[in-house]
């Protein structure tokens, strides 16, 4: 299966759709979160204006490690 961002044009796309999805329906993009699990996925939030940016790795702490006790 092939990336769903390709190339530096389809970025400009992906960052397009968001600021029209903004248009469309008022969103506020500085009160909205953005969750990605690539480091581009970040920087296209950025771009749009999102205050919220988080990468979501999976890699949380093994079963038994860090929660609580």
């Amino acid at each position: 299966m092939k990336p769903f961002i390709e190339s530096q044009s389809d970025e400009i796309a992906a960052n397009f759709l968001a600021l029209k999805a903004r248009d469309r329906y008022a969103i506020d993009m500085a009160a909205s979160v953005n969750i990605g699990d690539k480091p581009r996925d970040l920087e296209a939030g950025e771009r749009a204006g999102v205050g919220t940016n988080i990468l979501f790795t999976g890699g949380g702490p093994a079963a038994g490690e860090g929660g609580q006790s």
